[in-house]
C-alpha cells in the first residue's frame, strides 16, 4: 500500500510521533536525550523549523513544530537520520532504530496548546523541550475528559492518514 501524500504547508503546525524498535537500544535515557537534542540542532541548522515541543519517552518521541519553508519531509529525514546513526554508534547494533515511518497530523494554531498539554508529561519530567512562549508559560494538566477527546481525535486522524 502506498504512503499517504504528505501535505506540505507553512501556515499550520505538525504533530509528529515515531516509535523506536527496541526502547532506544537500552541506552540510558539521558544519553538518548543528548543525542536527540544534538540531532534536532543539526537538522534545524540545515532545514530551519520552529519547534514548539519535543518530548522523549522511553520508546518513542513526540514533536510539535512549524515549517516556515514547508520542508517537514526534509527536516524529519535529516533529524531521524542523525538520531538513528548516533544511536547505532553508541549501541553498536545494526538493527533498525524505528519501527516505521514517522506519523504526522496537522494542528491548527488554536489547538497547539491542547496538543502540548496532551504530550507533556508531568511538570518535573526531565526529557522534554517546550517553547514556553507559545503556550503562555504554563501547561495545565488535562482532565480525563479532555485527554480522552484528544486521544480519540488523534487516533482517528492518524488512522485517516494511514489509509
Amino acid at each position: 500500500m502506498p504512503r499517504k501524500k504528505l501535505i506540505r504547508c507553512s501556515d499550520t503546525s505538525y504533530y509528529v510521533t515515531i516509535k523506536s524498535s527496541s526502547s532506544w537500544f537500552y541506552q540510558p535515557l539521558r544519553r538518548v536525550w543528548k543525542i536527540a537534542c544534538e540531532s534536532l540542532t543539526k537538522a534545524e541548522e540545515k532545514y530551519p523549523v520552529s519547534i514548539h515541543a519535543f518530548v522523549l519517552m522511553s520508546n518513542h518521541y513526540h514533536l510539535v513544530l512549524d515549517t516556515p519553508d514547508s520542508n517537514i519531509d526534509k527536516f524529519m529525514y535529516e533529524f531521524n537520520k542523525n538520531f538513528s546513526l548516533a544511536l547505532r554508534k553508541y549501541s553498536k547494533k545494526g538493527e533498525a532504530t524505528f519501527k516505521s515511518r514517522y506519523r504526522w497530523c496537522l494542528v491548527e494554531k488554536k489547538y497547539i496548546s491542547l496538543v502540548l498539554r496532551y504530550i507533556a508529561p508531568t511538570e518535573n519530567y526531565t526529557y522534554k523541550l517546550i517553547a514556553r512562549d507559545c503556550i503562555k508559560n504554563e501547561i495545565s494538566p488535562l482532565s480525563a475528559d479532555e485527554r480522552a477527546v484528544i486521544e480519540n481525535g488523534l487516533k482517528k486522524y492518524i488512522l485517516k492518514i494511514k489509509t
